[in-house]
């Protein structure tokens, strides 16, 4: 006789998604980019802050450190690149991806969905009944890189599913 432990849970069906919002691979390579530059702009003066202070105690510096200093930018934009960001739109509410709970909302508890202007972005900015705004990490629009031509038609995609689960009589 096999016997089986089965892990309880709260709900035996699985949450069914019903959207997945990402960055598009052009936001990823210009996030990847711009953040490799910012590291490799700091290895640089660190670099240099250490072959200065070398030289300055006679010992020889390395040959060709910006070889260094070009392969770590190269690797910080291709990690960068790889991490997927973003949220998921299920039948029990939003979920950021990667999870977290600070991030996440049951549709019950949202009381509206609106687009944000911070900085150089327009943002899905989701407000909560408790007072709390949670600024959604995808999809958003934004100059160059950032740019999304399907901005629009995300935010009515998400707009429809809160409306779809949204509870119409309020909080009592």
């Amino acid at each position: 006789m096999v016997l089986r432990r089965i892990p309880p849970h709260d709900d035996p069906q699985p949450p069914n998604r019903q959207a997945a919002f990402r960055r598009t691979p052009r936001q990823a390579a210009g996030r990847g980019l711009y953040l490799g530059a910012l590291a490799a702009a700091l290895l640089t003066v660190v670099v240099a802050a250490v072959l200065g202070g070398l030289r300055m105690l006679g010992a020889r510096s390395p040959a060709y450190p910006w070889i260094w200093i070009l392969l770590f930018g190269v690797l910080v934009v291709l990690a960068v690149c790889a991490v997927r960001v973003g949220v998921d739109a299920d039948d029990r509410g939003l979920h950021a991806v990667p999870r977290s709970e600070r991030l996440s909302a049951p549709w019950p508890a949202i009381l509206d969905v609106r687009t944000e202007r911070r900085r150089s972005r327009t943002v899905v900015a989701v407000y909560l009944d408790d007072g709390a705004v949670l600024r959604l990490r995808a999809p958003y629009d934004g100059r160059l890189l950032a740019h999304d031509p399907a901005f629009e038609r995300k935010m009515f995609t998400l707009l429809n599913v809160w409306e779809t689960h949204r509870n119409w009589h309020g909080p009592a």
